[in-house]
C-alpha cells in the first residue's frame, strides 16, 4: 500500500468559525515576513515583500460561506528573457463561495460559468 503524502501546511492559516461570522464585518490578513518567504518558496519566485487581504465573509445558508475582498501584494519576479529580478505590484478583487463537501456537485458535463462565483 502506498502512503498518500501529507499536504504542506498552508502559508496563511487564519481559521474562522461559523459562529464568528454571525456578526459579519470586514477582516484583514497581513502576512508576516515568514509567511511571505514561505509563499515565495512555494511559488518559486525570488520574493514576496508584502501581502495583505481585506475581505468580508457572509453566511449564505446551509453551511455555505460567501467571501468577497481584495488581495494586494508586492513581489519580486524574474524576467524570463534576461533572468533579471524586477518588482511588481499586484492587486486583485475576488468573490468566491466555500461550500461543504457534501454539497459539491461535479460532473464532466458541467459547463464553466465565468460569471458565477468560484466554489
Amino acid at each position: 500500500m502506498t502512503a498518500i503524502p501529507e499536504s504542506p501546511p498552508p502559508e496563511l492559516h487564519r481559521p474562522v468559525s461559523l459562529a464568528q461570522l454571525a456578526g459579519g464585518g470586514e477582516r484583514e490578513v497581513v502576512a508576516t515576513a515568514a509567511e511571505c518567504a514561505a509563499i515565495a518558496a512555494r511559488l518559486r519566485i525570488p520574493g514576496v515583500a508584502a501581502l495583505s487581504c481585506r475581505f468580508r465573509l457572509t453566511l449564505a445558508g446551509d453551511g455555505v460561506v460567501a467571501a468577497e475582498g481584495r488581495l494586494a501584494a508586492r513581489v519580486t519576479r524574474e524576467c524570463v528573457v534576461t533572468l533579471e529580478p524586477f518588482e511588481a505590484e499586484l492587486a486583485e478583487a475576488f468573490r468566491l463561495r466555500f461550500v461543504p463537501a457534501d454539497q459539491m456537485t461535479e460532473s464532466e458535463d458541467d459547463v464553466l460559468d465565468i460569471d458565477s462565483d468560484d466554489e
